[in-house]
């Protein structure tokens, strides 16, 4: 029994099992590369802190630890205190 595929002689079942793998190996990456664009892209989403400044969601850690965040959370604490 031989299996023609894109140029691509196939006779025994040995050869077929490899096909299959890279077959699989190549639709795997596929998926990876989309589903890494996917993220990101959700990475890019701006989203406002709670200090009030717009950022990117992939930056929000580092944005958590800047000067000027903690000096606008202290403000804002500062705020509320007074207006209490």
């Amino acid at each position: 029994m031989t299996f023609t595929t894109e140029l691509l002689e196939i006779k025994t079942l040995e050869q077929l099992e490899v096909f299959k793998q890279k077959v699989v190996k190549e639709t795997e990456i596929k998926n990876n590369k989309f589903s890494c664009a996917e993220y990101k892209e959700k990475l890019k989403v701006k989203i406002e802190c709670e200090c009030g400044c717009i950022i990117r969601k992939g930056n929000k850690t580092h944005h958590y630890k800047s000067k000027k965040h903690k000096k606008l959370i202290e403000q804002k604490k500062i705020e509320k205190s007074k207006n209490s």
